[in-house]
């Protein structure tokens, strides 16, 4: 357990010591609906770190993660370390899951995680209360995805789907109206 310990530590130390971060996101990332919900209910709840470090992995797409994962003697406690350094550097915001993935849906111009990210032209012309209810009831179908297809991979058009479908519906704040970019 020491050396796993000493080993997230040099990671760690490393990361700090260099001036460009060495957590950075992979240019086509994959991660299943699984991984995704428990990386949420870790900032949420701050429990759970060795299977939201699932979704750190192949969101970064790196190996050493990957080692980490597969070594026996894996504390919560340095599973946590990492994923700490992963929100800092990102600058994903703890204890509110909502806020993580209003970040990875990129509102308005700024850049979102492949296969959650919508279009910034298309976040630009949808009110942004309308946003903050879809990305509400968004965190509840990836719960329900979760559960029914663990290991399902996030499709790139899974949440746009959701958002065409949210504002289709005839409700209160968009009268029928849908998002769609084709």
């Amino acid at each position: 357990m020491l050396l796993i310990e000493e080993y997230v530590r040099l990671i760690l130390e490393e990361e700090q010591s260099q001036n460009t971060p060495e957590i950075t996101v992979a240019e086509n990332p994959s991660y299943t609906y699984k991984e995704l919900f428990d990386f949420f209910r870790f900032i949420k709840k701050g429990n759970n770190a060795k299977k939201a470090l699932r979704f750190v992995g192949s969101v970064t797409g790196s190996s050493q993660i990957e080692d980490m994962l597969n070594m026996p003697g894996l504390t919560e406690e340095a599973a946590s370390k990492v994923i700490e350094t992963f929100c800092r550097k990102l600058n994903i915001p703890r204890g509110n899951p909502l806020r993580a993935l209003a970040k990875f849906y990129g509102v308005n111009d700024l850049e979102g995680l492949k296969g959650i990210a919508i279009p910034s032209n298309v976040s630009n012309l949808i009110d942004d209360q309308v946003e903050e209810d879809f990305i509400n009831d968004l965190l509840k179908d990836l719960k329900v995805k979760a559960d029914q297809s663990p290991s399902e991979t996030v499709d790139s058009e899974f949440v746009m789907n959701k958002l065409k479908a949210y504002t289709k519906d005839d409700n209160e704040k968009t009268r029928g109206s849908f998002a769609s970019i084709r």
